[in-house]
C-alpha cells in the first residue's frame, strides 16, 4: 500500500539520521577529550539505581571480544533510543550501538531487536526486514529465515524468527570485507536471543 511505503522511507529516513546524531555526537566527544561517547539517559538510571552499569538486553547478546572481531576496540555498547518505533503499530525496539574511533576513521555495529506483538505489527515492521528480493542477498544457514545484503556499502544481517527479527549492520571503511564475521556475529547473538 502507497502507506506502507511512505512508512518505509520514514523509518529509511529515521535510520539515517539516528546514525548521523550518533556520529556527530561521538565525533564532539572524541574531539573534546571526551574519550567515550556520553551515556544515554536509560543508562544513567541503570547505574544510579543498581550503582553499577548492567548492559540491556540486546547489549548483552554478544560479548566484547566477539564484537572486537568487526568493531576493534569499541566503547563497550551503549543502548540507544528507540521511540521511532513508536511509529508501528505493536512493535518494540532495542537497540545497542558499538563505536570505535580511530582519529578520523569511525566504526559503528547496530544491533536491533523488533519484536511485533501481533499480525498486525508483523505488517507493519519495515518491508527490508521481512524479507530480501535484491540480487545480492544472500541466505542464511541459520534454521531460521535469514539473510545478509550489503546497502550502500554496508552489511546488513537479518534473522527472522517468529515475530522477532534480530538486525546487524556493520558501518565502517572496511564493512563490506567483514560480512562473513558480521555473519558470525548475528549466529552468536541469535543463539544467545533465541536459546
Amino acid at each position: 500500500s502507497a502507506y506502507a511505503g511512505s512508512g518505509e522511507r520514514h523509518m529509511n529516513r529515521l535510520y539515517r539520521i539516528v546514525a548521523i546524531s550518533a556520529m556527530v555526537g561521538a565525533l564532539f566527544a572524541a574531539c573534546s577529550g571526551g574519550g567515550e561517547a556520553p551515556s544515554t539517559p536509560d543508562s544513567q538510571a541503570t547505574t544510579e539505581v543498581t550503582g553499577e552499569d548492567v548492559p540491556s538486553r540486546v547489549c548483552s547478546l554478544l560479548t566484547r571480544e566477539q564484537v572486537n572481531g568487526v568493531v576493534p576496540d569499541h566503547d563497550g555498547g551503549n543502548d540507544k533510543d528507540t521511540s521511532e518505533a513508536s511509529l508501528l503499530k505493536d512493535v518494540t525496539l532495542e537497540h545497542c550501538q558499538y563505536l570505535a574511533v580511530a582519529g578520523a576513521d569511525m566504526s559503528l555495529l547496530d544491533v536491533f531487536v523488533w519484536t511485533a506483538t501481533s499480525d498486525t505489527g508483523v505488517e507493519s515492521l519495515p518491508s527490508h526486514l521481512r524479507s530480501c528480493s535484491d540480487d545480492d542477498c544472500r541466505k542464511l544457514d541459520s534454521g531460521s529465515p535469514g539473510f545478509l545484503a550489503v546497502w550502500s556499502d554496508s552489511p546488513h544481517v537479518v534473522i527472522n524468527r517468529d515475530r522477532q527479527i534480530l538486525e546487524l549492520s556493520l558501518t565502517a571503511d572496511d564493512a563490506a570485507t567483514k560480512s562473513d564475521a558480521l555473519i558470525d556475529l548475528a549466529h552468536a547473538a541469535s543463539a544467545r536471543l533465541w536459546p
